[in-house]
């Protein structure tokens, strides 16, 4: 709401000569992919608080436990983890039944992205990029558009927000990490996309760890993989 005010206000003063407008296309990809991600911060937020719940009462669960694809058996070991009373358990059962329906609405977003995908040309050459799956690539094309919108890769990388910080006011001049601008949902996805690729041996991976030896900061190194 903030950045629809100031650009409509540069577009009244002059300062913005186009205010560009998504296509039918890629604003019915941008209907897929906002309730994917909303689904992911569900199913996210669900299983932390069933966990917390468990936690405070002194419930550990083995990592790897399957919560959503074994409910029978879920809900069994759930059962004799502990000793809980009518009310706790009905708790215990609504929380995994949020969960659960969270996960449902995941898969069913996810697998209309996958057939998006694979229905498309471009985006699938977007998978031969190392780190690049099909969800960052249908996030690539349902947030950037048209790429010829831009005149420039740096400005590209300025509306993602993956642009270093930099301020030259005064006599001083600072440079940092990144500004924090931009598009946050397709950043998170890319900077995810780099640690993973961080962790293989591509070309890539490996400018960016040298980046690391001489730098010292992982999250530097990341943020420079991303870009």
């Amino acid at each position: 709401k903030i950045s629809a005010v100031r650009i409509g206000k540069g577009y009244l003063a002059g300062t913005a000569k186009e205010v560009w407008v998504p296509d039918d296309k890629t604003q019915q990809r941008r209907d897929i992919f906002h309730p994917h991600q909303k689904s992911v911060k569900r199913s996210t937020k669900a299983r932390n608080s069933l966990l917390s719940y468990l936690s405070d009462n002194g419930v550990r669960l083995k990592s790897g436990t399957a919560l959503v694809n074994d409910p029978s058996g879920s809900e069994k070991q759930l059962r004799e983890s502990n000793e809980w009373s009518v009310s706790q358990w009905s708790v215990v059962e609504g929380m995994l039944l949020e969960l659960r329906q969270a996960e449902e609405a995941r898969r069913h977003w996810r697998t209309i992205i996958a057939q998006e995908v694979a229905a498309d040309a471009e985006l699938l050459r977007l998978m031969r990029l190392c780190g690049v799956r099909e969800i960052v690539a249908f996030a690539l094309a349902a947030i950037i558009g048209d790429i010829k919108r831009f005149a420039r890769p740096g400005s590209l990388v300025k509306y993602v927000g993956l642009n270093p910080a930099f301020d030259n006011s005064g006599k001083q001049q600072w440079q940092g990490g990144i500004g924090g601008h931009g598009r946050k949902d397709l950043r998170s996805l890319l900077v995810q996309a780099a640690q993973s690729l961080m962790r293989s041996g591509y070309e890539l991976a490996q400018w960016g760890k040298k980046l690391l030896a001489r730098k010292g900061l992982y999250t530097l190194a990341v943020a420079a993989v991303a870009r």
